[in-house]
């Protein structure tokens, strides 16, 4: 029936990717059993990431679904190391799609998915695997799990940190505005100094709102002090919304105006600032 064509040598590839879309759109338990077979080792390592991916979006997603990523994200072996890592990420990461999709519908499911999240990213142990857990983390964007993220933004490896920042800035704005002014002057890597201050501006962007104001204050004290033109640029980008509703988010890029030197800075800055608004 629907499972029977996901086998290793039955499925033209050509077509492979339009079958494990139409099982999606079915959702049917007919169509949810066959995805869930889809993760199992008859299949190759391609095919059951898109069986991975694509159950999240099933309508009604049960227990089951959850079991089933689950234990492939734990204990999947495939055609090489390489190919085992493409497997357990893409049931990882659609644990945590499935956190954010159930958690309106199946309240209970989406709990357990955070458990499940959680004692993912308390098991991983290489930065590559704390780094996959993070990104997990990331498509559900829960803002409990920010106490599960936030021992991470201050790990020795620059990537655990990158990928710890961007799990947080999937979450919503107040839920870690305490957390900005420490991130930003404890970061020694100016990228990732960019990178909080993107993802504090990404945060408010897609809550259609200014960043908070603990944001906003010490996004302002770091750019009197931040040497690289980038991150400067990021946290004028940061805080250049702002200026509408505050007074003082306006003055303070006033002021950056008139000791910054870089042209394309000087025209950022002019991009939320009036010309007469400039210096005062």
């Amino acid at each position: 029936t629907a499972a029977a064509p996901l086998g290793r040598s039955r499925l033209p590839p050509a077509l492979e990717s339009t079958l494990y879309l139409g099982l999606e759109l079915a959702s049917t338990p007919e169509a949810r059993a066959a995805l869930i077979s889809g993760l199992s080792e008859a299949h190759v390592s391609r095919n059951r990431a898109r069986a991975a991916a694509a159950l999240p979006d099933i309508k009604q997603p049960n227990q089951e679904v959850l079991q089933a990523l689950s234990q492939t994200a734990q204990a999947a072996v495939a055609e090489s190391p390489d190919d085992t890592r493409l497997v357990r990420n893409a049931a990882s990461f659609a644990m945590g799609a499935l956190e954010r999709r159930a958690r309106e519908s199946n309240p209970a499911l989406a709990e357990q998915a955070r458990t499940e999240l959680r004692s993912s990213l308390a098991s991983a142990r290489s930065a590559q695997q704390q780094s996959a857990a993070l990104d997990a983390i990331a498509n559900s964007g829960h803002a409990s799990l920010l106490r599960d993220v936030q021992p991470l933004m201050t790990s020795k490896e620059p990537l655990v940190r990158a990928h710890a920042i961007e799990a947080m800035g999937h979450m919503e704005p107040h839920a870690n505005k305490e957390l900005f002014a420490s991130l930003i002057q404890n970061e020694p890597d100016p990228k990732l100094r960019g990178s909080i201050a993107a993802t504090y501006a990404e945060q408010a962007r897609r809550a259609q709102q200014d960043a908070p104001r603990e944001v906003l204050d010490a996004a302002v004290q770091q750019l009197a002090r931040e040497q690289d033109p980038r991150v400067k640029g990021l946290l004028i980008e940061l805080i250049g919304p702002a200026c509408a509703t505050y007074a003082y988010a306006q003055q303070s890029l006033g002021a950056q105006f008139q000791r910054e030197t870089d042209p394309m800075l000087l025209k950022l800055i002019g991009k939320y600032v009036p010309a007469d608004r400039l210096g005062h």
